[in-house]
């Protein structure tokens, strides 16, 4: 979903849980054979890229028995534990 054409009651009902990515990238001179924005058109190519994969790997793995989602703060505590073993 690309926020900068929702509205704002749109915006409102979409689902929370969707992660969000904010493609952010500079403005400036590449020389004569480059666009002033090709920092943001390269961007948010690949945030688009990313948004395709998790719409991808959600519908995957959605509603599917014994999966669970591990944060990345907890996966971390998880592998310097069994490190620290």
């Amino acid at each position: 979903m690309l926020w900068h054409e929702m509205s704002w009651p749109a915006l409102a009902r979409a689902d929370k849980t969707i992660p969000v990515l904010i493609p952010l990238a500079s403005c400036e001179q590449h020389g004569h054979h480059l666009p002033l924005f090709v920092d943001t058109i390269q961007v948010t190519a690949i945030a688009e890229r990313v948004e395709r994969r998790l719409t991808d790997h959600r519908r995957k793995h959605q509603r599917v028995a014994g999966v669970n989602r591990v944060s990345v703060p907890t996966r971390h505590f998880i592998f310097s534990q069994k490190r620290a073993r």
